[in-house]
Formats: C-alpha cells, structure tokens, sequence
C-alpha cells in the first residue's frame, strides 16, 4: 500500500482528492483550493510533510475520451 505524502497528494487530480476527502468526511471540501485541499487532508489524517501515515489509496478510475 503506498504512503500518502504532501508531494504524492499535491501531484494528485483534484478529482482523487475530491473523492479521498469525501471518505474522510471533510466539510466543504469542494469550496478550497487544491493547496489548501491538500493541507486539510493532512491536517484530519494527522500525516506530516513527506513522513506520513499509510492511507488507503484512492482507486484512479481510467481517463474519459475527449469527442473531437
């Protein structure tokens, strides 16, 4: 299971984020800012910068084709 770090959720989709957020419950998590996303995140799983606890990985889901 991958350790979710402040880089690996920064390099995230908002989307995953979104979707990890709602999982831990966060209120108002669709009105912040991808940064500010990530911080609460961290703050409510109680993971530090790069040295974080295991959190169970969000399923990425495969990429919807564009219509020309």
């Amino acid at each position: 299971m991958p350790v979710l770090t402040r880089s690996s959720l920064e390099a995230s989709p908002l989307a995953d984020l979104h979707e990890l957020a709602s999982e831990l419950e966060l209120d108002g998590y669709r009105r912040l800012r991808k940064a500010d996303l990530v911080d609460r995140i961290l703050e409510v799983h109680g993971a530090g910068e790069d040295d974080a606890e295991p959190v169970e990985p969000v399923e990425e889901k495969p990429a919807r084709a564009r219509r020309p």
